[in-house]
């Protein structure tokens, strides 16, 4: 879950939103922002983390499955929940 400790976010927030900043408001980089997201996340997790074991990845591995699960759970099953609503369901 990403819900740190609010006296830790301050920091966290203003990198957020410089490079939002940087991935919306740079015309050169915003039909690559998706690619630079990954690169920007890759190199950030290799440098953090700096794994050395099969365990290290597995971690990263599982801290990204963990991203994407809050993303869907958070984020896009409200959009479908609404789709839905507008266009009827399937079944």
């Amino acid at each position: 879950m990403p819900y740190i400790n609010p006296n830790l976010r301050p920091a966290f927030d203003e990198i957020s939103s410089f490079l939002e900043y940087l991935l919306n408001e740079n015309p050169m980089i915003k039909d690559k922002k998706f690619g630079i997201l990954n690169y920007f996340i890759t190199t950030l997790l290799m440098k953090a983390v700096k794994p050395s074991s099969y365990e290290d990845y597995m971690k990263i591995i599982g801290t990204l499955s963990c991203i994407e699960h809050e993303i869907y759970r958070r984020v896009v099953s409200k959009y479908e929940d609404k789709k839905r609503k507008e266009n009827s369901d399937v079944f």
